[in-house]
């Protein structure tokens, strides 16, 4: 069988005013005849080009798969030069100087630009200084330009900030407790802040961790214990301006992390009498535990909330466990006569926290 025919008569090159229509009702839809398929299915697609022209790929498919295509070339006629959308005045932060330089360079990932024909465009700059320090400003002026001739010029501000040093903890602070509230140094006219925590080497978060009218936040949940970590202020000014802090860091203490990784115990014991069960712990920190002993405790309850739960059994350790190290223990459980139903059992290693403040439950 052979191909549809796209019939180019009505899919001549047209030119067509920038911003108005560029529909086949104003550009021309091609006929297409088939000497099977009475109604061959008929598709475009537009491509980009150059000189201030874009291509329309027409594709014309029979019941039968073969295919047809053809090129039509639609030019935009009288186009208006592209927008350049950016704030006026921009401010950067400075920790180094060498900071506020990479800062600089990624300024154009906040410069957008509206073109009224959705032409593609090229983004440059000039500056009337160079960064050599911090507590300055200058000026930049941006140009676009597209491929159909057209231009646009817009100047922006550029505020170098001075040097600032978070008031907690120290910026690059080592062994930091993972509860480790911040702190920031005031801005003088900021009514809110924004704060940003992620782990170093990561991209910043999308969005805050916390909005606050105060000027220190209090971690809800820990720092990964031995991560660096960085974090940012956004000061929210009476100005209505986004004051940004200099991202600072900070590496939070090793510790051991006792997990409970397996139990073992039977489906089923009777009541007023006793059942033995396993455990299987695990140091998954970073630091071997020091101590020479603490204490795992077994729980019991109706429920699968753990401060609905009885102790039921304890069993001192007498060990130093390294990073990456277990052991297994056991312990024999007395039932009341009265325990009766289905319970939910619970180990927690080192319950009197001996060994650290991040203890595991299984």
């Amino acid at each position: 069988m052979t191909p549809p025919v796209i019939s180019t008569m009505d899919i001549i090159a047209v030119t067509v005013p920038c911003g108005e229509d560029l529909s086949p009702n104003t550009t021309g839809m091609p006929q297409v005849t088939d000497n099977e398929d009475p109604h061959p299915t008929v598709e475009y697609e537009d491509r980009p080009s150059v000189g201030c022209q874009f291509q329309r790929l027409w594709r014309a498919t029979d019941e039968a798969g073969n295919t047809a295509t053809s090129i039509q070339i639609i030019t935009l006629s009288a186009p208006q030069p592209p927008m350049i959308i950016a704030s006026a005045k921009t401010f950067v932060p400075c920790s180094s100087v060498q900071d506020a330089i990479r800062n600089v360079q990624e300024l154009d990932k906040g410069i957008s630009v509206d073109h009224p024909c959705d032409r593609p465009v090229e983004i440059s700059f000039s500056d009337l200084a160079d960064v050599d320090r911090c507590g300055f400003s200058f000026l930049r002026t941006w140009m676009v330009e597209d491929d159909c001739g057209e231009s646009n010029t817009f100047q922006q501000t550029i505020c170098i900030l001075d040097q600032q040093i978070p008031d907690a903890p120290e910026n690059g602070q080592f062994n930091t407790d993972i509860y480790h509230p911040l702190r920031w140094p005031q801005w003088s006219d900021a009514f809110s802040y924004e704060v940003y925590i992620w782990q170093f080497g990561n991209a910043r978060p999308t969005l805050p961790a916390v909005v606050t009218p105060l000027r220190h936040y209090q971690p809800v949940t820990p720092y990964p214990p031995g991560t660096k970590m960085s974090w940012q202020v956004q000061y929210r000014t009476d100005a209505n301006l986004t004051i940004p802090s200099p991202v600072w860091g900070f590496e939070t203490e090793v510790f051991p992390d006792l997990a409970v990784t397996d139990i073992k115990l039977p489906p089923f014991a009777f009541s007023g009498q006793n059942f033995e069960l396993s455990w299987t712990v695990i140091n998954i920190g970073n630091l071997s535990s020091h101590v020479g002993g603490w204490h795992d405790g077994v729980r019991m309850g109706l429920t699968q909330e753990i401060i609905d739960t009885r102790l039921v059994a304890t069993v001192q350790q007498r060990r130093v466990l390294d990073s990456n190290d277990g052991y297994i223990s056991q312990a024999r459980v007395d039932l009341r006569n009265t325990d009766i139903g289905t319970f939910y059992v619970f180990v927690e290693a080192d319950i009197f926290q001996r060994v650290s403040s991040m203890t595991g439950c299984a």
